[in-house]
């Protein structure tokens, strides 16, 4: 299990009392607890524990003591620890009653701090969805598995999409905006660069890559879905982005690639195929990645918080669902009643 390191900085006096707050549960499993005097009245306490515990400590503690304007946290991933803790160290044998579920995740300031990067527009952002969107219709001009797949690995449009999700669950009109500009620039600047090259390139809407996104069927929602689960799971794992981000430009680049470079060859019933495909996949990534984020527990720290965000989870739901309706209507009657 990766391990977290807590700085707390707070008040000298305050430093028996967070060191008593941390020691009376005793369902955290604390693998040490060290404290420094900074000086002027001031200290540090670091606490070592399992990453998935970080959010209930952190919660805990800024119930505790934000009120002090000196109080401060710092959240430090750890690569190793020497010597390397023990499955059974620091579990009590007569364990208190439970406050909460372990969560199984990183903790939700980490995934919001990670998000609100990936939300921003950049220049590294922009170079990223031209590159790939350059690399994913040479691929698919030339039918080339091996060159989509290096689009894929790119996979600029993973971030704002999570995102987007991770706002709609916590209630943040500011980070939902910031991840639908991004998002909404990286699908512009990627359409606006393929379909110049659809115009100079010799485009075989039959070619085999590019039928297989203007074909659109049942399938591709369960596709959507499970690109929209795996890419949140492998945010709140911790797990690299570049391995699950594949699923999730499956979902995406490669149809916008396809509709913009056939509209600027004239194959106008094939781009919109294309088109379909990708608005399909986006709201069923957007839909099951708010499930899996639902389902692991991700909500604001406060009540109050929370009454707001569970409206704005609500709608973006309900919104979300109707919208999928409305596309899988649209697919049944352009494809299976034709």
């Amino acid at each position: 299990m990766p391990l977290r390191l807590i700085d707390v900085y707070l008040p000298a006096s305050a430093e028996d009392s967070i060191r008593d707050s941390v020691a009376d549960n005793r369902n955290w499993r604390i693998l040490g607890v060290w404290s420094t005097d900074l000086g002027d009245q001031r200290c540090i306490v670091k606490i070592l524990v399992d990453v998935e515990q970080t959010e209930a400590i952190t919660d805990h503690l800024s119930g505790q003591f934000s009120h002090d304007e000196s109080f401060r946290i710092i959240v430090m991933p750890v690569e190793t620890s020497i010597p390397v803790p023990r499955d059974d160290e620091s579990a009590d044998p007569e364990p208190r009653e439970k406050t909460g579920p372990s969560p199984g995740r990183v903790s939700r300031e980490e995934l919001y701090a990670e998000l609100q990067d990936s939300a921003r527009v950049t220049p590294v952002y922009i170079t990223l969805v031209l590159l790939s969107t350059i690399v994913a219709a040479v691929g698919l001009a030339r039918s080339n598995t091996a060159v989509i797949i290096g689009a894929m690995v790119i996979a600029p449009l993973l971030g704002p999409t999570i995102a987007m999700a991770f706002a709609a669950m916590l209630g943040d009109g500011s980070l939902a905006r910031r991840a639908g500009r991004a998002l909404g620039l990286g699908l512009l600047l990627a359409f606006a660069v393929s379909i110049p090259i659809g115009m100079v390139l010799n485009i075989d809407p039959g070619g085999t890559e590019i039928a297989l996104r203007t074909e659109v069927s049942a399938l591709d929602i369960v596709l959507g879905l499970a690109a929209g689960g795996a890419g949140a799971v492998s945010m709140t794992a911790a797990v690299p982005g570049a391995v699950i981000g594949v699923m999730v430009a499956v979902a995406l680049l490669p149809p916008l690639a396809a509709s913009g470079m056939l509209l600027g060859a004239g194959a106008w019933q094939a781009a919109s195929g294309a088109l379909l495909l990708l608005a399909i996949n986006l709201i069923c990534i957007h839909l099951s990645a708010m499930l899996t984020f639902l389902a692991q527990g991700i909500r604001p720290s406060t009540w109050w918080e929370a009454r707001k965000a569970r409206t704005a989870m609500l709608q973006s739901l309900a919104a979300s669902v109707l919208i999928l309706l409305l596309l899988a209507g649209l697919l049944y009657t352009a494809y299976y009643r034709a």
